[in-house]
């Protein structure tokens, strides 16, 4: 016999209603099969869940049952289910499973509690020795969520750390981190950050920053500055990992025709010798392998040829 154990009833904005359902069915051998279905809105036939079968007890039952609701795409968070509904349900089938059920989930929880308080702790140790860089640097931020529905500060400051921990050092260069109201843009005084050398300017407004990262590679990132003031666009690219001259060239190329500039709005030469003027080799090997490039023709106004 099929009982139900878990309904889950959802919707969207435009009017559509659905219906996810969990049963249990018990073997000849003495163990559960798990099963649902999705029971659409219109008229159409049930979607069927994959069943699992060879289910022990009711702790095996809960794992089972938050594979089953994550692993079919059902967007319900087995954290905030009802479980006073499957309480009910699974005491008309069996007290035991029901017991074994509930115990499963609590051990679960504790589980993630432990690994949560392990790590909180992780993160603590690593962001304590730059905790008083990070708490002055967030002062220039508002803390005002009824202005700003939700703190920007606060998001800043998650970031900050999670960048601190992913990476081990704190965020450098150029970062923008989209807030309610805009995109927050990281400047080269904040947390230590190095905006990195403009190698090129154009019409007086895009300033082309290049900076070599940690990893030893270069990054790229053109900024629009007017009247002293950034302008930030969520729309300008930041582009990391350029490994050699060629690239280099060919990123910089493309980053004209995607700012609507010519190539000839850029002193080459000029170009050539801040590099080198910034690293040592950096110009020359810009400069060695520019001919090569697939742009190189166009910037001289030549068409390639072809065979």
């Amino acid at each position: 016999m099929t009982h139900l154990i878990y309904r889950h009833t959802d919707s969207n904005m435009g009017g559509d209603s659905w219906e996810w359902c969990l049963y249990i069915s018990k073997e000849s051998g003495g163990s559960w099969t798990l099963s649902g279905e999705l029971l659409p809105v219109l008229d159409s036939d049930p979607v069927t869940i994959d069943p699992v079968f060879g289910i022990k007890d009711g702790t095996e039952l809960y794992d089972r049952f938050r594979s089953v609701l994550i692993s079919n795409d059902t967007g319900i968070d087995p954290q905030w289910i009802d479980v006073e509904q499957v309480r009910q349900n699974l005491l008309e089938v069996d007290q035991t499973l029901l017991d074994q059920f509930l115990e499963g989930r609590s051990t679960f929880e504790e589980r993630e509690e432990e690994k949560g308080k392990k790590e909180r702790e992780r993160r603590g140790l690593l962001i304590e020795p730059f905790s008083s860089v990070i708490k002055d640097f967030l002062e220039r931020f508002p803390d005002d969520p009824r202005k700003y529905r939700g703190s920007v500060r606060r998001t800043i400051r998650t970031y900050v750390e999670n960048h601190l921990i992913d990476y081990g050092e704190l965020p450098t260069g150029l970062h923008d981190v989209p807030t309610v109201g805009g995109t927050t843009l990281f400047e080269p005084s904040e947390v230590g950050v190095d905006l990195g050398q403009v190698i090129l300017s154009t019409d007086g407004e895009y300033f082309l920053f290049i900076r070599r990262e940690s990893t030893g590679l270069l990054s790229l990132r053109p900024v629009m500055i007017v009247d002293e003031e950034v302008i930030w666009e969520d729309s300008i690219p930041l582009i990391h990992g350029i490994e050699s001259g060629s690239q280099l060239f060919n990123e910089v190329f493309q980053l004209l025709e995607w700012l609507g500039l010519g190539p000839e709005s850029v002193d080459w030469d000029e170009l050539i010798e801040k590099l080198n003027q910034i690293e040592s080799g950096l110009g020359d090997d810009f400069e060695r392998d520019e001919y090569e490039s697939i742009h190189w023709d166009r910037l001289h106004g030549k068409d390639q040829e072809t065979d």
